[in-house]
């Protein structure tokens, strides 16, 4: 069993720190070179609307970084590659995560054991976490701009009535 603080720990040391609803890493194990992972979205989050709730999607990635031992670099999801979707409305998940030479697969299942998604090939690469931009003010790429337009005054002609 390896141990979820570890993973979160190890995460934020690279600058990759998360929320409590994207926290949701519950139990992880390791054998040979898969790693499963159990992953669940807090009490109260609504799934409706979506296919794979995106927190719960995120958590299913966070065992990416126990893959080779531990995190030891901010790395983030580049491309995703034979994706499927077999179920929705999960609120938990059981993950195998495995290397392989079109990056890391991915199996989702349910408590039960019946597939919900899989990726067959997950790309990753570094990212700078300072370029993220997450504790600094952003400018927009676009904003609302309202600029004064001269009109041409009209004259009402004939009769109105206000009815009612």
């Amino acid at each position: 069993m390896v141990s979820v603080d570890e993973l979160y720990d190890g995460l934020a040391a690279v600058g990759l720190e998360y929320g409590p609803v994207f926290r949701g890493v519950r139990a992880a194990w390791r054998r040979g070179g898969e790693v499963f992972t159990e992953v669940g979205l807090p009490a109260g989050v609504v799934v409706d609307g979506f296919g794979l709730h995106p927190a719960l999607w995120d958590a299913a990635l966070h065992g990416v970084g126990l893959l080779s031992g531990g995190v030891e670099r901010a790395e983030l999801p580049f491309a995703f590659s034979g994706v499927g979707l077999s179920a929705t409305g999960a609120v938990a998940l059981r993950v195998r995560l495995v290397s392989s030479a079109s990056g890391v697969v991915l199996e989702l299942a349910d408590a039960v054991g019946a597939p919900v998604a899989s990726v067959a090939g997950l790309a990753l690469r570094p990212v700078d976490v300072g370029s993220l931009g997450g504790s600094g003010v952003v400018e927009p790429l676009y904003r609302v701009e309202w600029s004064p337009m001269a009109v041409d005054r009209v004259t009402p002609t004939g009769t109105w009535a206000l009815l009612g």
